[in-house]
């Protein structure tokens, strides 16, 4: 989370353990029990009673997007804007983010869409 691309991973696993990092960086209970498939959930404590997503409170907003931001710059990847809104569980996550490292120039085309955007052309 140092706002810089390290070694891209090339495996899941890898790529699992990136996120699972950010995760634990950026959740409010560290090392607390999760349900994976409800990672997003656990960034805040207590997590939401049901469904995948974060806590709808400015904190709970806040740290999700600590975390995705944490999570794109350090895979150095970029989430569509259905992906940031899709509640990913932990597997889901690290298979959309090996997908898009395999595929670094739709990531680049995307990035530039995303920048063209906010810019107003």
């Amino acid at each position: 989370m140092r706002g810089h691309v390290t070694t891209i991973p090339r495996a899941a696993g890898e790529a699992r353990d990136v996120v699972l990092g950010i995760f634990e960086q950026v959740r409010q209970r560290p090392k607390e029990p999760y349900e994976p498939e409800r990672l997003l959930a656990y960034l805040t404590e207590p997590a939401p009673a049901k469904g995948r997503r974060v806590a709808d409170t400015f904190a709970g907003r806040r740290r999700f997007v600590r975390f995705m931001n944490a999570v794109q710059l350090e895979l150095g990847i970029c989430f569509t804007l259905e992906e940031w809104e899709s509640g990913f569980g932990l597997d889901d996550m690290v298979t959309t983010a090996v997908a898009k490292i395999g595929n670094p120039a739709r990531g680049l085309r995307l990035a530039r869409q995303r920048l063209e955007a906010a810019r107003g052309r």
